[in-house]
C-alpha cells in the first residue's frame, strides 16, 4: 500500500461523494470541450474518462476549492488533448475521421442531419489556428466565460474575448461558405 492517495482505499467517504458531485455536475463540459477538439465521440469520452481519473488523484489529496473546479478541470482536459496529439503522428490527425454512436431506428433522419452540420463545423474549424480551435472549444465546447478561458491559456481576458470572437466569426464564414 503507498502513501501517495493514488490507492483507491484510501479515499475517505466524503472526498468520494464530493467528487462524485464534482463528476456529475463537469462532466458534459469536459465531454463536449474533448469533442471538440478531438472531433471524435469515442475518443472524447476516452480522454474524458482520463481526464476524470486524473483529476480524482488530485482531489483526493487536495480537494479544489468549488468556485475552481471548473477551470482545474478544464486545465487538465486541455493538457489531456495535448498529450493525444503529441501521441499521434501527423497522418494519423490528417486521417481521423469522425465517428458517431448508433442511431436510434426512431430518429435515423435527425441523426443524419445533425452528424452532417457537426461534420461541417468540424471540417470548418480544420480552417482555423490552433489556438483559434483552442479557444472555440472552450468558449463553445465547454462553455466557460472569457475570465475562465484566460486562465486555462494563460492570456488576458480582452486577448482572449478579441481572438474568441474573431475566431468564432471566421468558423461562421466558413460553415456557411460550406453550405
Amino acid at each position: 500500500m503507498t502513501d501517495d492517495g493514488d490507492d483507491p482505499g484510501s479515499e475517505t467517504p466524503a472526498s468520494s461523494a464530493a467528487f462524485e458531485e464534482v463528476y456529475r455536475t463537469h462532466r458534459e463540459a469536459v465531454y463536449r470541450y474533448c469533442l471538440t477538439r478531438l472531433r471524435n465521440p469515442e475518443l472524447a469520452e476516452d480522454v474524458c474518462e482520463d481526464v476524470f481519473v486524473s483529476a480524482i488523484r488530485s482531489y483526493r489529496r487536495a480537494p479544489i476549492v468549488d468556485a475552481e473546479v471548473k477551470l482545474w478541470l478544464m486545465r487538465i482536459a486541455h493538457n489531456a488533448v495535448i498529450d493525444h496529439w503529441r501521441r499521434r503522428s501527423r497522418w494519423s490527425r490528417v486521417t481521423t475521421v469522425l465517428h458517431g454512436g448508433e442511431m436510434s431506428a426512431v430518429n435515423v433522419e435527425q441523426s443524419v442531419i445533425d452528424r452532417s452540420a457537426l461534420r461541417a463545423v468540424f471540417e470548418a474549424m480544420t480552417g482555423l489556428r490552433s489556438k483559434e480551435r483552442e479557444l472555440v472549444s472552450l468558449r463553445i465546447g465547454a462553455g466557460l466565460t472569457y475570465a475562465e478561458i484566460a486562465k486555462v491559456v494563460a492570456m488576458s481576458e480582452e486577448g482572449v474575448r478579441t481572438a474568441t470572437r474573431r475566431a468564432i466569426a471566421k468558423l461562421q464564414a466558413a460553415a456557411d461558405g460550406a453550405e
